[in-house]
């Protein structure tokens, strides 16, 4: 690696100074052929391994280690802080102890902003552990996902309104079904830019433009149950729902949840053989 790729030794001192602390206690000792030695041994080459070999991912230049620290980092720090730290307050003698309970400290402040998290920020689906609150909330949604709860498990297509963090295709995933592309941007980078995951993301945008002409096909071939047609899509040219119910009404059935002048929602769903 260039040294650009390397931790800036400042940067990682900040970063790291409290499991760095644990470990010199841990060392602070003459007995050498203790446990809590040589896990802090053992810590420190985790850390040196993790500055010299790293995940070659799509990343490069100063973010080159990036996915490898975000992996990594987390678990040396739990061993650290967790094992190692309880063998220095278990064993060791008073400044182990004294230097092992001030670098806890740090890290422990988080507790105060965990606190402050939960007392102040909204708790609209506190309790309901099942994740679908957020579409609960909206009458029309519910429904559709209670419907799909109760067909048998199929594949679902849900319009994704950007490459990656958006909320499709969780209304698919919650009710149990299997969505026929997640976040593009992230299926691309986990599956190594695989043409077909491309491919299949143009043909999901030219479906719900309405440019796909044997749509009813596609669908049919791709083995698609269930079509989602939500209230994002209004800000779809005009038009575009009648040309997709034109290619697709042989084959797919239009379930109709809720309408408001040109504004439609509901989902096709694949006729009987």
């Amino acid at each position: 690696m260039r040294p650009g790729e390397h931790t800036p030794p400042l940067l990682g001192f900040i970063l790291l100074y409290p499991l760095l602390a644990v470990l010199a206690a841990a060392l602070w000792t003459r007995q050498t052929r203790t446990f809590g030695f040589w896990l802090a041994v053992f810590c420190l080459a985790l850390l040196a391994f993790s500055e010299t070999v790293f995940v070659d991912d799509v990343y490069g230049g100063q973010y080159n280690r990036f996915n490898t620290t975000l992996k990594w980092w987390p678990w040396i720090w739990a061993l650290g802080l967790t094992v190692v730290a309880s063998h220095n307050l278990a064993r060791g003698g008073r400044v182990r102890r004294v230097l092992t309970i001030a670098a806890l400290a740090v890290p422990a402040w988080f507790a105060v902003d965990l606190a402050v998290q939960f007392v102040r920020v909204p708790k609209p689906h506190m309790g309901l552990l099942t994740g679908d609150g957020w579409i609960r909330v909206n009458r029309i949604e519910r429904a559709m996902l209670e419907f799909l709860k109760r067909q048998p498990q199929g594949i679902v297509l849900q319009r994704l309104e950007a490459g990656s963090f958006t909320a499709s295709p969780g209304l698919v995933m919650l009710a149990g079904q299997t969505a026929f592309l997640g976040w593009p941007e992230h299926e691309k980078l986990w599956r190594g830019y695989r043409a077909d995951v491309v491919q299949r993301e143009d043909e999901v945008k030219r479906f719900y433009r309405g440019e796909m002409e044997n749509a009813a096909e596609w669908l049919t071939e791709n083995a698609i149950d269930h079509v989602l047609w939500l209230k994002g899509e209004a800000a779809l040219p005009a038009g575009t729902f009648d040309r997709i119910q034109a290619r697709i009404g042989s084959r797919y059935y239009w379930h109709e949840f809720h309408r408001a002048g040109e504004l439609r929602v509901g989902m096709w769903s694949r006729r009987s053989p």
